[in-house]
């Protein structure tokens, strides 16, 4: 049998990887390391392939796959429900600009995944991250497609040290919310640990600033830009398209930037208001977690239509959001629906999720801020918070028509504060305390490397041995 583990890509993840390897000589590890980034210290092992992520992505795979020729058709029509999501996650690469060229890339991808599982009998398919960097994607699928159990990590963006491990990039976690409503069952008061409780703290305080460590502005220094690319392969190559691009994309992503801000307003608190607060991309969190609504502007128009006549829609892209991925057309069509406003990008967030009715995203962390604030949530797509009884999840015009009803039918109270230390209970009793994602070291308390890779160790290990019996 053999055991596949996408990420865990940084050099402070390869002692869980060698330990893995020598405490089950028996399974064959296919282990793909991102070498454009990345230095490993693993060597050759018995029982390992290492796959090079970076020039797989490119369709150059390793010597061995040239025996891969085939696949069963029936594979490829089963595959075809995923295909759509799969051509639009190519929007990150932005030299697979034709619909042909990514539909090339995909078939070439799923031949290899397919020979791959067949010939190498894959039993349990890991992965550090959800899926979302096309082959992974493929690969993933796949795996589903034959019932190869996966055992896939979600990092927190901001509870400290947690990561949800699902099964797919919309499971998140049955036993949260069992252990949620157990909780909510219970008229105890939970004791959380300390790390827990100093988060609850800070979150429900009205005059903290709880902005996520990514939303920082952090700017690296002009030379230090440039350094990062001597660190890749074909540096000067890479470094001079870029700067190539630079002039091209720079001009027309001002333009656009400048066309939004003709078209946005400070927010009129006054008046009552949805506060849709958009996503950053291309990124996972709507691609492929958010499905049809990757497209954005379908959640805002069924908002849209299903708010009352006097009840608005405030729009505000994502700070750090590239203006040139979502493009002028998008923006004019929004400010065209007759109750949506666009807010500039620079409002403070939190003040737009305060003066709300409610707050509405696919997925994204706005959604969890406001929980703690009181508010309720139209969410659009799973996620970890989703089990909360202030989220109302939506899908159709015809589901927000109804929850927007509900919330102006219901008077705010005070119930979410200790309806939030329970879920954040559920969430320590149930979730991994462990850092995946070597960005998130530093988020909080410095973490302590050598104990949490003991703690990966285990549940993989433990994951593993089970897929072998």
């Amino acid at each position: 049998m053999s055991v596949y583990i996408h990420g865990f890509y940084n050099v402070s993840f390869d002692n869980v990887i060698l330990k893995l390897l020598s405490s089950h000589p028996g399974t064959m590890f296919i282990i793909d390391r991102d070498t454009i980034h990345e230095k490993s210290n693993i060597t050759a092992h018995d029982n390992l392939i290492m796959l090079d992520f970076f020039e797989i992505q490119k369709c150059q795979y390793p010597d061995f796959a040239i025996e891969y020729q085939y696949i069963d058709p029936a594979i490829v029509k089963k595959m075809e429900q995923f295909e759509p999501t799969i051509l639009k996650m190519y929007d990150r690469v932005p030299r697979f600009t034709s619909y042909q060229h990514r539909k090339d890339v995909y078939k070439k991808h799923l031949i290899f995944c397919y020979n791959l599982i067949v010939k190498s009998d894959l039993r349990l398919f890991v992965s550090s991250n959800i899926n979302h960097e096309c082959f992974d994607y493929i690969l993933y699928k796949m795996c589903t497609i034959y019932s190869i159990p996966t055992y896939i990590f979600f990092q927190s963006a901001t509870i400290p040290d947690t990561a949800f491990i699902n099964d797919s990039e919309s499971d998140f976690s049955i036993t949260l919310r069992d252990r949620f409503q157990e909780l909510l069952r219970s008229t105890e008061i939970p004791v959380l640990c300390q790390e827990y409780e100093e988060y609850y703290l800070k979150h429900i305080n009205v005059e903290c600033d709880n902005k996520p460590f990514y939303m920082e502005d952090i700017r690296k220094p002009f030379f230090g830009k440039i350094l990062k690319y001597f660190r890749k392969r074909s540096p000067l190559k890479r470094l001079f398209g870029r700067i190539k691009n630079l002039f091209v994309e720079n001009n027309r992503n001002k333009r656009i930037k400048k066309y939004y801000a003709s078209i946005a307003e400070n927010p009129d608190f006054s008046l009552p208001y949805i506060y849709f607060a958009l996503h950053f991309q291309p990124e996972l969190s709507t691609c492929p977690m958010a499905d049809i609504y990757v497209e954005q502007e379908y959640c805002i128009q069924a908002l849209s239509q299903a708010v009352p006549d006097d009840v608005f829609v405030y729009v505000k892209e994502h700070p750090r959001q590239d203006f040139l991925y979502h493009g002028m057309d998008f923006y004019r069509n929004l400010s065209l629906l007759r109750n949506v406003r666009i807010i500039y990008t620079d409002f403070p967030s939190k003040e737009l999720i305060e003066h709300s009715l409610c707050v509405s995203t696919c997925n994204g962390t706005v959604g969890w801020e406001s929980l703690f604030l009181g508010k309720r949530v139209l969410l659009f797509s799973p996620i970890y918070y989703m089990h909360s009884r202030n989220v109302l999840s939506v899908r159709t015009v015809q589901d927000c028509t109804i929850a927007v009803r509900e919330i102006l039918d219901t008077k705010p109270d005070d119930s979410h504060l200790i309806e939030m230390k329970k879920y954040l209970k559920a969430i320590e009793d149930t979730a991994a305390r462990v850092v995946i994602d070597p960005v998130y070291y530093h988020a909080g308390e410095p973490i302590d490397i050598p104990q949490n890779n003991i703690k990966i160790f285990a549940l993989l290990d433990a994951e593993i041995s089970k897929a072998r019996v």
